[in-house]
């Protein structure tokens, strides 16, 4: 199977919505020289919440690594998009974030589900009728390959749960929920886990059923609501 042609759905998503794009990024490897502070974030939250899922006491360190690594890019003159003020305020903001998400999800997460690993990479074949919507043209057999954050088994259940952490700006991630729920990415990872669980850590005659949850985390702390002129609750709660 190594020597098979291998796509990420994140490589096909780009194909089909551009194929120029697909090249530079893909078969030439190209790369943005910097990347937004929002990708990094994300970034470092996956890495925090990797650690956390492992079980490991010092769980923030990605975060203070990630920290000085780009205090001496600055330092040293690099261009990377934004200052050392933005990324102490990262900083401040994910360590809240997951003192609150200890507080909250420690003993749920933890009691209810079996984490089965992190980070767990797959690949399976995958084949379709000939078409030009895959970068391989009119070949029609090749491997899937991806990421899953967080695979884990309910045990009430006997389901495969395939968590995926997203960082998000809204205050009700739920309203895009829907797009998620039909998003290539959840295709390829229904697709891994039915076609081999055992990546996962799991036999076929274990699972009962497979589903998907989506871990959103808002990238903004509640504040304080206000009274309003009219008596009213402000909205800065959200």
């Amino acid at each position: 199977m190594g020597s098979r042609e291998t796509y990420s759905q994140s490589a096909l998503a780009t194909f089909q919505s551009c194929a120029r794009r697909f090249k530079y990024r893909y078969e030439m490897r190209l790369r943005p020289k910097r990347r937004s502070m929002a990708l990094r974030f994300g970034t470092v939250m996956h890495d925090v919440l990797e650690r956390w899922y492992e079980g490991e006491a010092n769980f923030i360190q990605p975060l203070f690594d990630w920290q000085r690594e780009m205090e001496t890019l600055l330092r040293g003159g690099e261009e990377v998009g934004f200052t050392l003020e933005d990324i102490d305020k990262a900083v401040e903001l994910i360590e809240a974030i997951m003192v609150r998400y200890e507080q909250k999800y420690r003993a749920v997460d933890f009691s209810k589900w079996k984490v089965l690993g992190t980070e767990v990479d797959f690949r399976v074949p995958f084949r379709s009728a000939p078409t030009k919507r895959f970068p391989n043209g009119r070949k029609s057999d090749w491997d899937l390959v991806g990421r899953v954050d967080l695979p884990v088994l309910d045990p009430e259940t006997n389901t495969l749960l395939i968590v995926d952490h997203k960082t998000t700006s809204s205050a009700s991630p739920w309203e895009t929920q829907a797009d998620h729920a039909t998003s290539q990415q959840t295709w390829a990872y229904f697709w891994a886990a039915t076609q081999s669980p055992e990546q996962f850590g799991l036999q076929p005659d274990e699972l009962d059923g497979i589903g998907i949850v989506y871990n959103y985390i808002r990238k903004k702390l509640p504040s304080q609501p206000k009274i309003l002129k009219n008596g009213m609750l402000s909205k800065s709660s959200i």
